[in-house]
């Protein structure tokens, strides 16, 4: 039976996350070299795990057969008093549980904790959209300072290193980050939400990658595909004088990683708040946003 509702959400992580897909396997080299730049920004590990320990549950983890709710039950008794919310609290999928569920590492730089984790492996959540159960790689992020994540993202300069080397590292197709993807699965699940991979979508942070239509063999001026607007601002988007461009007022943050790809983030932080900016922003670069799909 199909994960619903409440089900779905306790499977689903509840800390923000970036999101690595990839078109291969994630290779136990690729994992070490991650943990090398992790050990690198943090200087130590927050926890006793080993590399080899963590890679050994990523291992299971990809075969599907881990997932949150065969770990931990949902609660779903009382929670009038203190201990109610305890033991509600410790069934909440978010990184301090598992870390004390899962072998794994973590490590803290500037006021966010990092874990490395799979996104739905083998399509252990059972999603009907294209690609569901490919290798995803996600790195968790945990607040260990209030607002860290949601309103000061922009301020973090590790944060946008530590994503940027760990893309080097992996070379995956596209780089996305988001406080959830709940809103993303229900739209699949109630039919809202074509089967095309939720990648495709406008996150309030993306990696967005150099459209076709500007291969020095393309005609720009016949270009008539789903990524004409991305075309057309490209050039715009990684102009060093972007910030004194009107389009600048989309997104809080545009990082240029090379003339192929560019990091874009709409808002300070990855929030959950619906703000008319994230639509905007993905009209003008002709996609949809994730944050309008929440019913």
């Amino acid at each position: 039976m199909r994960l619903q509702g409440e089900d779905l959400k306790h499977c689903l992580p509840a800390n923000p996350s970036v999101f690595f897909p990839l078109s291969g396997e994630l290779k136990r080299k690729a994992f070490e070299r991650i943990m090398g730049v992790l050990d690198r920004q943090a200087g130590r590990r927050d926890t006793t795990a080993t590399a080899a320990e963590h890679w050994s549950a990523l291992e299971e983890r990809n075969t599907g057969s881990k997932r949150w709710d065969r770990l931990v039950a949902r609660y779903s008794g009382p929670t009038e008093s203190k201990e109610d919310g305890i033991r509600q609290r410790a069934s909440f999928h978010n990184v301090g549980n598992v870390l004390a569920q899962r072998p794994y590492t973590a490590h803290t730089v500037e006021g966010i904790q990092y874990v490395v984790d799979l996104f739905n492996p083998a399509n252990e959540l059972e999603m009907p959209y294209a690609g569901a159960g490919e290798t995803v790689v996600a790195l968790l992020l945990r607040e260990l300072e209030f607002g860290t994540v949601q309103y000061r993202l922009v301020q973090n300069a590790p944060f946008y290193r530590i994503v940027r080397e760990i893309a080097e590292i992996l070379e995956p197709e596209c780089v996305r980050g988001t406080y959830s993807m709940f809103p993303i699965l229900v739209a699949y699940l109630e039919g809202r939400l074509n089967p095309k991979r939720p990648w495709e979508l406008l996150f309030p942070l993306s990696v967005l990658t150099k459209p076709a239509a500007l291969a020095p063999s393309a005609d720009l001026s016949t270009c008539r595909t789903t990524n004409d607007s991305l075309a057309l601002l490209w050039p715009m988007l990684a102009s060093p004088r972007f910030r004194g461009l009107p389009l600048a007022r989309l997104f809080k943050k545009v990082e240029v990683w090379d003339e192929n790809r560019i990091l874009v983030q709409v808002w300070n932080g990855l929030e959950s708040v619906l703000r008319d900016e994230y639509g905007e922003a993905a009209r003008t670069l002709g996609m949809s946003a994730v944050q309008e799909l929440v019913a």
